[in-house]
Parts: structure tokens; sequence; C-alpha cells
């Protein structure tokens, strides 16, 4: 979901495993943020949230195992933030 003033955002989600659920928010005042979710694995919940006046922010999540969930939020007035989640078992 892309909304409000937000511009400039990528989204992206791969999912290649079975039962997977993945959301991303950019919304409100935030620009230039990329999102990235994979899910090779099975049974993994992720989500991204990038919000409010937070600017140039990177989140990527990669779920190549099993049974993970990742959250990752960036939120309010947060600027150039960037935020990593690997989950391989």
């Amino acid at each position: 979901e892309q909304d409000n003033d937000s511009d400039d955002n990528r989204a992206m989600i791969d999912q290649a495993g079975n039962r997977n659920e993945a959301d991303i928010y950019q919304e409100d005042g935030s620009d230039d943020n990329r999102a990235s979710i994979t899910q090779p694995g099975n049974d993994n919940t992720a989500l991204i949230r990038q919000e409010d006046a937070a600017d140039d922010n990177t989140t990527t999540i990669t779920q190549a195992g099993n049974n993970n969930t990742a959250t990752v939020t960036q939120t309010n007035v947060a600027v150039s933030n960037e935020a990593v989640i690997t989950q391989l078992g």
C-alpha cells in the first residue's frame, strides 16, 4: 500500500515458498523509501511499515527458512534509516 504524499517509493514482495504472508506500507509524508520482502521458505510472516515523515529509509527482509516472523517499523520523523533482517533457519 502506497498513499498520501509518498513519492519515489519502491516496494517488492517475492514469495516462492508456501503459506507466506507479507505486507508493505509506505504512506503519509515519507518519500524515497525502498522496501523488499523475499520469502523462498514456508509459513513465514513479514511486515514493513514506513510512514509519517520518515524519509530515505531502506528495509529488506529475507526469510529463507521456515516459520519465521519479522517486523520492521520506521515511523514519525525518523530520517535515513536502514534495516536488514535475514532469517535462514
